[in-house]
């Protein structure tokens, strides 16, 4: 988790309309997490829920790091080239 506090510079506030939400480990409980992954495994299993990945060997994490991304598109570390 990124930690306790945030700077956020109050003209920020002002100026927009502003919406700030938590999410992932911070704002579910672990367990609640860990109830979800079989539905969601049968979810991608299935086909019904579709992750567009583009796999790279953990050997190439730099490059990977530093390569655009196309949009909902999500990078896939593997143990092995």
């Amino acid at each position: 988790m990124a930690g306790t506090e945030i700077a956020l510079p109050s003209c920020l506030l002002r100026a927009a309309n502003l919406q700030i939400m938590g999410s992932g480990q911070g704002s579910v409980t672990t367990a609640g997490i860990l109830a979800e992954l079989p539905s969601l495994v049968t979810e991608i299993a299935s086909g019904a829920l579709a992750v567009d990945t583009l796999a790279v060997p953990l050997s190439q994490v730099e490059q990977a790091w530093n390569a655009p991304v196309a949009p909902g598109r999500r990078v896939v570390l593997t143990p092995r080239s």
